[in-house]
Parts: C-alpha cells; sequence; structure tokens
C-alpha cells in the first residue's frame, strides 16, 4: 500500500484490519513515526509505544498477549533496527509470527518478509501528490499553491 493511501484511510477513522502493519523502505524515518503515531494516538487514544531498546522481548510478549474486554490497542514497536544482530532476530521471529489480539506497527528495510503483514512504502521522495496529503493529514490544510510550484517544478 502507498503511504499516501494509508494516510487516507487513517484520517479517515479507518482502524487497520491487519494485525501487523509493517513500513518498509530503505531507512528508517525515526521522526516521521514518532509524528505519524502523535497523530494515530489523536484518533486512538489507546494507542501505546514500545521501544525494544528500553522493554524487553518477554515483557512485550505478555503486554501484546492480553486484551481488557476485547479492547484492541495498536502498538508502535520501535527501536528494532537498532539492536544488535542475535536481539534484532528474536524480535524478527517475533512480528514475524504475532498473531494479536492487538495491532502492532513496525518498520523494516527488508522488503517481503512479512508476509500476511499490511505492508506501507515508504518512498525516497515526496512528489506533489504526497506532500499534499501529508500535510491534510498532519496539518489538516492545504499547502500554499505558490510554495509547491517552488520545490516542485
Amino acid at each position: 500500500m502507498k503511504l499516501g493511501d494509508f494516510l487516507s484511510h487513517i484520517a479517515q477513522g479507518e482502524a487497520p484490519d491487519s494485525l501487523r502493519i509493517v513500513f518498509q523502505g530503505k531507512e528508517c524515518p525515526t521522526f516521521f513515526l514518532s509524528r505519524l503515531f502523535l497523530e494515530i494516538k489523536k484518533m486512538h487514544p489507546l494507542a501505546t509505544v514500545i521501544d525494544a531498546e528500553v522493554q524487553s522481548l518477554a515483557a512485550t510478549k505478555a503486554q501484546l498477549a492480553m486484551s481488557f474486554l476485547g479492547n484492541r490497542i495498536l502498538s508502535l514497536i520501535k527501536n528494532v533496527h537498532r539492536l544488535d544482530a542475535a536481539a534484532k532476530k528474536s524480535w524478527n521471529v517475533f512480528i514475524k509470527e504475532y498473531q494479536g489480539p492487538h495491532c502492532i506497527l513496525f518498520f523494516s528495510n527488508i522488503t517481503g518478509s512479512y508476509e500476511g503483514a499490511m505492508s506501507v512504502e515508504l518512498p525516497e521522495d515526496v512528489d506533489r501528490k504526497l506532500y499534499r496529503t501529508l500535510c491534510a493529514f498532519f496539518y489538516k490544510a492545504e499547502p500554499d499553491p505558490s510554495f509547491l510550484e517552488k520545490i516542485f517544478s
């Protein structure tokens, strides 16, 4: 799925159907994912952040295995890409095999490696259409047409 399409669905209040959402690109856009998750948290107050550098995999497994009264929580798992090879492998196995009940969001620079997960492509470059979508999503406004002409001509 294209990033613009994903943002449009989220902006309309549509909760993701998938239990695993992988943002895929060459490099992890940490600032972008943090801002995206802040916006998602406004729409889904039960959303949480799990930092793989801070929280153990065992604690994460326990946290994501339970649901209170059927509530579905969106959890952003961040910083897996910063772990050492052994820890990264363990986290990736968990993420690949995760079956719910909650929805996890995460980044991967390995394309096609998460079968059954919703894949959101993070482009290297932003075109005019995506820029407009980003402005609408993050700022609830249309960009100035003269500014668009300057940066996209």
